[in-house]
């Protein structure tokens, strides 16, 4: 059974490193945009530049950083369209898992998961295992699916997924997202199929609008030397082509 990050530990070195430089990219402390170089990587992580390679090679398949020519590797930076698009492939994909699921499911499968929203009210200042338990939640679903293709892609969009709900996860959201999956198990626990996909839906549509807004407040928070004005920068050209 494969298992997805943040609910089972690394076991090898090139794993625990990768953790670890994901946990620093959902916590926000590596931001958007930001260069990671082999040099000053290795030691953060106290392995070889070789080493670092392979573990940034492993983020880059997670689509958690990008690689380009003349730059290197930066932490990656999702525009609207693109964290759109991931939510509406979750919530599809989700969607069916937890239709399957529900079909599927016995009372012995559901209610080990029950007991997952108090866990989430109880952890909510802590926004990395609040991530591990709603990753619970999910992953339990998905396994009990018995659907390994749909697992699989699944899987390629978590890391992508972490991030952007870490980005916006406080107390108050970790609270609605109990309530809110308080309801979907009791679709589940009563056979109500149909519902618990609806649910699943709205609950994702609600995370893609709470990314939305973080990604708008982020950009407006941008200090204001970062904006190109080029019209101005070429009177400037031009104004000291004639002084000279």
């Amino acid at each position: 059974m494969r298992r997805m990050m943040w609910v089972d530990p690394p076991k090898t070195r090139i794993a625990q490193s990768a953790w670890v430089l994901r946990d620093k990219i959902v916590r926000g402390e590596l931001k958007p945009g930001e260069r990671l170089v082999e040099q000053q990587v290795a030691p953060l992580l106290s392995i070889s530049r070789a080493s670092v390679r392979e573990v940034l090679r492993l983020l880059e398949a997670e689509r958690l950083i990008d690689w380009e020519p003349n730059c290197g590797y930066t932490v990656s930076a999702l525009d609207d369209k693109e964290v759109r698009g991931i939510h509406e492939v979750w919530a599809l994909l989700t969607g069916q898992s937890v239709y399957d699921f529900t079909r599927r499911a016995t009372p012995a499968d559901i209610e080990p998961l029950l007991a997952l929203p108090d866990q989430i009210r109880a952890k909510a200042k802590d926004k990395l295992k609040l991530i591990e338990l709603i990753n619970r939640l999910f992953n339990d679903i998905s396994d009990k699916c018995d659907n390994g293709p749909l697992r699989d892609v699944v899987w390629g969009l978590v890391a992508r997924i972490n991030v952007l709900r870490a980005r916006c996860l406080n107390e108050t959201v970790a609270r609605q997202w109990a309530d809110e999956f308080d309801e979907l198990l009791v679709a589940c626990k009563e056979g109500q199929a149909v519902r618990a996909r609806a649910l699943v839906r709205q609950h994702i549509d609600g995370a893609c609008e709470l990314a939305l807004a973080h990604s708008s407040q982020m950009r407006a928070n941008e200090p204001l030397t970062t904006m190109v004005r080029p019209a101005r920068a070429e009177k400037v050209v031009k104004k000291t082509r004639r002084s000279a």
